[in-house]
């Protein structure tokens, strides 16, 4: 979260589906409807949290894999 660009474009993309999706003139001009709030929201917090745990246990097998011995960082697996 330390990129600024990528946090302007995560929160630009939110307002601008929610803009495209609740905005009446852009329904119109679109030829969408409006859906339900909790439709909108429950498959984006599942993907989230599928997103957040893949990263989360990939950040832990790969601390597993430095070891430090003697002062000195020693790295068995692949680290990105």
């Amino acid at each position: 979260m330390i990129n600024p660009i990528g946090n302007f474009a995560l929160v630009f993309e939110t307002i601008l589906i929610a803009f495209l999706l609740y905005c009446p003139l852009c329904n119109i001009a679109i030829g969408t409807r409006q859906i339900a709030f909790c439709h909108f929201l429950i498959p984006v917090f599942s993907f989230f949290i599928c997103i957040f745990l893949y990263d989360e246990m990939r950040k832990l097998w790969l601390r597993e894999g430095i070891q430090k011995k003697g002062g000195k960082v020693k790295y068995t697996g692949w680290v990105a």
